[in-house]
């Protein structure tokens, strides 16, 4: 949201009319107060969400991830009796 020179003016005026120049400060301080306590729980939510987003694609991309070969002893085994030469891609058999 802008606002420009004539919207802060008009803005201005009205708070003066409204308050008085004797509450206007008091005032200014207490918005100044709640919009920082504001900015303060907006930004703790985002970094809430931003986490619980991080986590999720982490939880995704370990679901993603396979085993490769989840019998290596077989092919250890089989690499011994082939007197330690390559072993054939298979299925581990």
């Amino acid at each position: 949201m802008e606002l420009g020179f004539t919207e802060l003016m008009f803005l201005l005026i009205f708070f003066l009319l409204l308050f008085g120049p004797d509450k206007l400060p008091e005032v200014a301080r207490t918005i100044g107060r709640y919009y920082s306590e504001f900015n303060r729980y907006r930004k703790a939510l985002e970094e809430e969400f931003r986490k619980g987003i991080e986590e999720g694609e982490k939880m995704v991309k370990f679901e993603e991830e396979k085993p490769k070969d989840v019998r290596p002893a077989r092919k250890v085994k089989r690499n011994i009796k082939n007197g330690g030469g390559e072993v054939k891609e298979g299925n581990g058999e």
